[in-house]
């Protein structure tokens, strides 16, 4: 696995590419082309990514916890369990 500078810069120059919501970004104080990088074990089984954070990621530098991201958990959380999640 390459190091995680190497990883982040190579994240960062396919970023450069992407069309992505610049106003969000800079009125967060980001360069568009910085991932919002996620949380979680590095022994996962399942990664979920994000192309384009909204507004709520960009100014808490998290991922999947805005409007977009309760769609995402709504949904794992029906596929995982079978039932609708109680918050949506």
């Amino acid at each position: 696995m390459p190091e995680p500078v190497a990883l982040l810069a190579r994240m960062r120059e396919l970023g450069l590419g992407l069309e992505v919501d610049r106003e969000a970004y800079h009125a967060a104080g980001l360069d568009p082309a910085t991932p919002v990088l996620g949380w979680g074990p590095e022994e996962a089984r399942l990664i979920v990514l994000g192309r384009d954070p909204g507004r709520e990621e960009l100014v808490h530098r998290t991922g999947f916890i805005g409007a977009g991201g309760r769609k995402v958990r709504g949904a794992l959380h029906e596929a995982l369990t079978g039932r609708p999640a109680a918050i949506q």
